[in-house]
C-alpha cells in the first residue's frame, strides 16, 4: 500500500545523529532523500556493481531452480563475485541465444517435413555425379482446360 508522506527537517547535533537515524529507521518512518544526488565514480562503480547483482538475481529468479541449502558452518567461497556474476549472465544471455537458435531450427525442419525423409548426405553424393536436384513448392492451382 502506498501511503503519502510528509516532508519533515529533523535537527540534531552531529554526535546525535547516527542515533537518531537508527532511531526512526526502527519506528520505520525515514526515507532519507540527499539535497544533492552523490556523484562521484565511487557511486558510479556501485551503480554499476548493483545493476550486476540485480541481473544475476534476475537470472535465478528466471532459472525456477531449486537453492543448493548450505549447512551453517559452510561457505561457498568466490574470489570475486563480479566475475562469477558476469560469467552467470552471460552462460544467460548464451542459454536465450540457443533458444532462439532451437526455435529457428525447429521451424526449419518442419518447413523441410513436407519434402518427406531425405540424407543430405545422398543428395550431395549425386551432385557430384553432375545430377542437381531441387526442392519447388508448387500451390494448387486449377488448370482451365483448353
Amino acid at each position: 500500500m502506498i501511503v503519502a508522506m510528509k516532508k519533515i527537517f529533523v535537527i540534531t547535533q552531529s554526535q546525535e545523529a547516527n542515533e537518531t537515524v537508527r532511531c526512526l529507521r526502527s519506528l520505520g518512518v525515514l526515507h532519507v532523500e540527499h539535497q544533492a544526488a552523490p556523484q562521484s565514480q565511487d557511486v558510479f562503480a556501485l551503480q554499476e556493481d548493483l545493476s550486476l547483482a540485480s541481473a544475476c538475481c534476475d537470472v535465478f529468479a528466471q532459472t525456477r531452480a531449486e537453492p543448493k541449502a548450505y549447512s551453517p558452518g559452510e561457505r561457498l567461497a568466490i574470489s570475486d563475485w563480479k566475475a562469477q556474476a558476469r560469467h552467470i549472465t552471460d552462460l544467460w544471455k548464451r542459454y536465450d541465444q540457443l533458444e532462439v537458435f532451437g526455435r529457428n531450427l525447429a521451424n526449419s525442419i518442419a518447413l523441410w517435413e513436407t519434402w518427406g525423409d531425405f540424407e543430405p548426405e545422398e543428395i550431395r553424393e549425386i551432385k557430384q555425379k553432375g545430377i542437381y536436384i531441387k526442392f519447388y513448392f508448387i500451390a494448387n492451382v486449377e488448370v482451365a482446360e483448353v
